[in-house]
């Protein structure tokens, strides 16, 4: 929750179907996304749940665009 709080912006790229239901790739890393993962789902995807990709942040000069298709 600390990196959504602190401005990091990311989105889901890809999971392990065997862990997650395909439903959560392509959505924000957010408190919805946090909030909805599998009480056995790390939320940093720690276990590879799944991988996103940062696109902004405080971290970053300017956001990356980014389309979800």
């Amino acid at each position: 929750m600390a990196m959504v709080t602190g401005g990091l912006r990311a989105i889901v790229v890809c999971i392990d179907p065997r862990q997650l239901d395909a439903s959560f790739v392509g959505c924000f890393y957010n408190e919805s996304y946090l909030y909805n993962l599998p009480d056995d789902v790390d939320p940093c995807g720690e276990n590879d749940e799944f991988h996103a990709l940062a696109f902004g942040g405080p971290m970053f000069d300017a956001e990356l665009p980014v389309i979800v298709v």
